[in-house]
Formats: C-alpha cells, structure tokens, sequence
C-alpha cells in the first residue's frame, strides 16, 4: 500500500508528463487526495503558474526546475538502490557457489584417497625401460 508520502513524487510525475496542467486536472487525477494536493500547492509552490485562469484552481502550472531536479534525484536513487541490490544477489550467489565448489572438491579428494591406499605400489616408469611396479 502506498502511504502519503508517495503522492508528491506521483505529482511531480504528472507534472513531468503533463506540461500545462491545472488543479483540476491532477486532482481529477488523483481523486482522494485533492486537498492533500491542495496544501502541498499552497505550502510548498510546488507547481509555478504559466498562465492565470478566471479561478486559481482554473489557471496552467508547470514544474519548477527544483521540482524537475528533486524528481530526477529521486528516479536517479531509486535506479542506484535497484542497481545494488542486484550487485548484491549476485554477489551472494558467487559465495554461495564458491562454498559448494569448495565442499565438493573436499569430498572428492576424501572420497579418492579412501579408493587409492597410501600402501599400494605405485607405477615407476625409468628413461629407457619399460613400466614397472614397486
């Protein structure tokens, strides 16, 4: 679920993708929360007027450039923390491999050295002869 916090980076959104709108427009965008919009508008001048209508609710907004800035930081962030994250999978499952390379090699070197006894006689070979056992 969404909290509240979410609804000024989904209002700069729109703002981006939708140059030259009112408040009536975004808040017909997003219907619950007209006086939420409302009071971050008055609040913050979060949107600058293009152009004035009859009522200030009627009137063209546009993103500030500190608005457009804030907004792509924001985008800039979430595409780091997706990006490590990612780095950081990957970089778990390369441990977690390089563990069962490592048992298995152990096993196999146990499970090959109880097959071949230390004691048995090992093939020689000498410049110029044949194969031999000791």
């Amino acid at each position: 679920m969404k909290s509240d916090s979410d609804i000024y980076i989904n209002i700069l959104k729109y703002g981006r993708d939708n140059p030259g709108f009112t408040f009536n427009d975004i808040s017909g965008h997003f219907p619950t929360k007209g006086q939420l919009i409302w009071n971050e508008m008055k609040n913050s001048r979060l949107f600058l007027p293009i152009e004035s209508g009859e009522d200030i609710l009627d009137g063209e907004l546009a993103l500030s450039f500190e608005d457009r800035f804030r907004l792509l930081e924001y985008e800039e962030l979430q595409e780091a923390r997706q990006s490590s994250r990612r780095a950081m999978y990957i970089a778990i499952g390369s441990l977690l491999l390089s563990m069962i390379v490592t048992l298995l090699s152990f096993f196999v070197v146990q499970k090959v050295e109880l097959i071949s006894p230390k004691n048995a006689p090992q093939p020689t070979m000498k410049i110029g002869s044949e194969i031999t056992t000791q």
